[in-house]
């Protein structure tokens, strides 16, 4: 058995054959160890991104006081994700006060990020990388940490974006006046 499940999480083809397919040898464009980029579960885009999301306002949200949420504040336009929604989805592709956003979350090691995206959006992997999320770039496939937001295998492997501040706040406070 654990032989089974250790071809299972080490099974790369997927994501890695996505860069061979461009011709980029993922052992010549990596900045971490191909060893420990490990497969979790489900497939590339089998945890859905949300790439067009709907927003209402808080007060008419039904949230309970105690639900957290992931505010920010982007050239004075606000916006909050719900912890509940990131949970499941993981990655938010956004635009706040004119500037492209992804906001993320691994559910695995509890952290949360969000940066400039650029012109391009971001997908769920399926892979792990230290036990943490591991997000792909869709316009060129290359994968990046998410807790560094930094690119860790593909052609953009030296890249990072910009992080852009945010708040984890409890929804009680954010009904205050």
């Amino acid at each position: 058995m654990h032989d089974v499940l250790t071809q299972v999480f080490h099974d790369q083809s997927r994501e890695l054959g996505d860069l061979r397919k461009q011709d980029i040898n993922p052992d010549e464009f990596t900045r971490i160890e191909l060893e420990q980029l490990l497969n979790g579960g489900p497939p590339k885009d089998g945890i859905p991104s949300i790439d067009v999301p709907e927003f209402d306002m808080a007060e008419t949200t039904p949230f309970v006081p105690d639900d957290i949420v992931v505010g920010m504040v982007v050239n004075d336009e606000a916006k909050a994700y719900p912890y509940n929604i990131l949970n499941w989805h993981e990655i938010v592709n956004d635009e706040i006060g004119g500037v492209n956003v992804a906001v993320s979350y691994c559910p695995l090691c509890d952290t949360i990020v969000a940066f400039d995206r650029g012109e391009t959006t971001f997908g769920v992997s399926g892979k792990l990388y230290q036990s943490c999320l591991v997000m792909y770039d869709r316009a060129d496939d290359t994968l990046y940490a998410q807790p560094w937001g930094a690119g860790s295998v593909g052609p953009n492997v030296k890249a990072r974006h910009p992080i852009i501040s945010f708040r984890v706040i409890v929804c009680s406070l954010c009904m205050m006046s």
